[in-house]
């Protein structure tokens, strides 16, 4: 009995620790087999973080290579562009030197052209302005070309027109035209030049081919003057004045070297300034008649319709003159006209030029 009972006990504790040392190992291998699981995952899941950070660090480095890169061409190509430059400025076919100053009188209508250049060849456009605040209609001949016409103030002084040319790039070129305006052409004179070693020849109007005309009829007055405007009946008036130099075709090598043509006083006929101008043409007529009223002529001069005196003393003038002395012609003949036709008012509105006031001199040498 005490040896069954022995037996028994030992197999128990046999059993018990059996148990206990299968527990153990079993715990022992769940242990390493998740130290191991734990140790995969780990590196499996730092060396992912690693694989994918340096994925990322070098496509950001891409991205901003390129975008250097990128930023660099249109720095490049920003600083190879280049802006318009204007290159030269016309007054009616003078280039003029935009250092010095342009003269003219009151009321003067000049034609000013534009030549401008773009390296790149961009399209350019044109823009001008002037110190009282105008704005010029500007016409593009070409990319490179442009035309605009400007008429002086009556305000003398000095002022200034804006030349700007921008392309489509957004570069911009600048000039400025100085103008001085006077009323009188003899105050643009230069006191520190010579005078020319020339006679005089001072002559007044030949009233047998001076008047004034509408396109049906030619008006004579009781009062010797020629006028130019409209007529009662809404009819544009042009007056002529006729100068004799037949006593200068006597001398040889004649050569005009200065003129002056005065008007004098200007007799206001109700209100002539619904026209802005007074223009002054050269002409050849003979007898004045009806077909004298439509005749071109050479520009002179123009003039405002406010003012109460005129005269004036230019180029135009002077080559005029040489011509008809060339061509032995023995009168130098003007006509001058209202800018505007008429106003409709039914009344006369005109300028008038006294012949006993009007008065043409020549400065010439001679042989």
């Amino acid at each position: 009995m005490f040896k069954k009972q022995r037996f028994a006990l030992i197999a128990i504790l046999a059993l018990i620790m059996f148990f206990s040392v299968a527990a153990l190992c079993n715990l022992c291998g769940l242990n390493l087999a998740s130290t191991a699981g734990s140790d995969s995952s780990s590196e499996s899941i730092e060396g992912g973080q690693d694989d994918a950070t340096s994925s990322n660090q070098d496509t950001a480095s891409e991205t901003s290579a390129e975008e250097t890169e990128k930023t660099d061409q249109e720095e490049t190509q920003q600083a190879q562009k280049h802006d318009p430059v204007i290159i030269k400025v016309t007054a009616d076919d003078a280039e003029l030197d935009l250092a010095s100053e342009l003269r003219t009188l009151v009321n003067t209508g000049i034609k000013f052209q534009v030549q401008a250049q773009d390296e790149d060849g961009d399209e350019m456009s044109y823009f001008v302005s002037d110190s009282n605040g105008n704005n010029m209609e500007i016409v593009k001949l070409d990319n490179d070309n442009a035309a605009f016409g400007w008429v002086s103030p009556n305000e003398m002084g000095l002022h200034e027109i804006y030349i700007k040319v921008t392309d489509s790039n957004g570069g911009e070129g600048n000039a400025t035209v100085k103008v001085t305006v006077n009323v009188m052409a003899h105050a643009f004179e230069d006191e520190d030049a010579e005078e020319p070693a020339a006679s005089v020849f001072e002559t007044g109007p030949y009233m047998s081919l001076c008047g004034s005309v509408i396109a049906r009829s030619v008006l004579w007055g009781s009062v010797p003057q020629a006028i130019a405007g409209d007529s009662g009946e809404n009819e544009q008036i042009k007056g002529y004045l006729s100068f004799d130099i037949s006593s200068l075709l006597t001398l040889t090598g004649l050569e005009v070297v200065g003129a002056t043509l005065d008007l004098g006083n200007l007799a206001h006929i109700n209100d002539p300034t619904f026209a802005e101008r007074l223009d002054i043409k050269a002409i050849q007529y003979g007898e004045l008649g009806v077909e004298d009223f439509a005749v071109g002529g050479t520009a002179l001069i123009s003039c405002s319709t406010g003012l109460s005196q005129f005269s004036f003393s230019n180029d135009a003038l002077k080559n005029t003159l040489q011509q008809v002395i060339n061509e032995d012609k023995s009168y130098y003949q003007v006509k001058f006209g209202l800018s505007s036709a008429t106003d409709s008012d039914g009344m006369a509105d005109c300028l008038g030029v006294n012949y006993s006031e009007a008065k043409l001199t020549i400065n010439y040498t001679a042989d």
